[in-house]
């Protein structure tokens, strides 16, 4: 059999005689926790099951950007790259985050003459 060597480890201020100590809470922490005790916060539980609700609505929204997505995955074409382009520059800035149904004919309308003032009259 070999031999066992006992080291002696100094675990700091927080070891004490074999025992562990418990630090007093920080004034923070211990606000958090009344205030989740008194069910004036909402606790962990809560605020993760909101997280995972809004993520759940989030993936069934198909959004502008999400189309998008969508539809240059399934396609190769050669002018790819210019409507790539002119949808980065044009559409997701005004609309990358609303769906069809939100967008209004104004709003396209105003994309429009936007449009048109950058760009130089035909003859």
């Amino acid at each position: 059999m070999g031999i066992r060597i006992k080291a002696q480890v100094d675990y700091g201020s927080r070891h004490k005689d074999n025992a562990w100590t418990i630090r007093p809470a920080t004034p923070r922490a211990a606000r958090l926790r009344a205030g989740r005790i008194g069910g004036r916060l909402p606790t962990r539980r809560e605020i993760r099951d909101r997280e995972r609700a809004r993520k759940k609505d989030e993936a069934g929204r198909w959004t502008i950007n999400r189309l998008w997505q969508e539809d240059t995955a399934h396609r190769v074409l050669k002018g790819l790259a210019q409507d790539r382009s002119r949808f980065e520059h044009y559409l997701k800035p005004a609309w990358g985050n609303k769906e069809p149904h939100e967008i209004m004919p104004l709003e396209i309308d105003r994309l429009r003459l936007r449009i048109l003032k950058d760009k130089a009259p035909k003859p």
